[in-house]
């Protein structure tokens, strides 16, 4: 699993850095650069909750324009570097924390990391969309596109 996890998050990478070289070639769409920004936020939560520290970033941060491609990256970096230093079985580790309702949770570190692919692949949907809308092409971000 660790190496389906490492080529999920470098997929995942690779997708937001497409679209986010789109936003910037192009004027402000609608609420992209707050979903861009929350994706990677989440990234950085997660992380931080894993870690049991506080995040540098609240869920929904907002990052620039400028910020973007270089948050995107160091938070790949992160999630990556973890889960390379990990053996397997430490993937299946549970971790408790407080989600931001205050409500207590616990889940592995494995389905923490499949959670943020999906959680950012539906959110770069919702860019594409509205990128759609404006007759901006969004780039093709889908997973088989990126394994070709």
């Amino acid at each position: 699993m660790k190496a389906t996890l490492l080529q999920l998050l470098t997929y995942d990478h690779w997708a937001s850095e497409r679209l986010i070289s789109t936003m910037a070639a192009n004027p402000p769409v609608g609420t992209t650069q707050k979903l861009m920004s929350h994706i990677i936020a989440a990234q950085y939560v997660w992380y931080a909750r894993i870690q049991q520290q506080p995040s540098s970033y609240a869920a929904w941060h907002l990052f620039t324009q400028e910020e973007l491609s270089q948050r995107a990256k160091d938070a790949y970096t992160l999630w990556a570097d973890m889960i390379d230093t990990l053996e397997e079985i430490a993937l299946q580790e549970i971790f408790s924390y407080t989600n931001t309702k205050g409500q207590r949770f616990r889940n592995t570190i494995e389905d923490t990391a499949l959670h943020l692919c999906h959680h950012a692949a539906y959110h770069r949907g919702q860019i594409a969309a509205q990128l759609s809308a404006k007759s901006i092409v969004p780039p093709v971000t889908d997973y088989i596109a990126f394994v070709r």
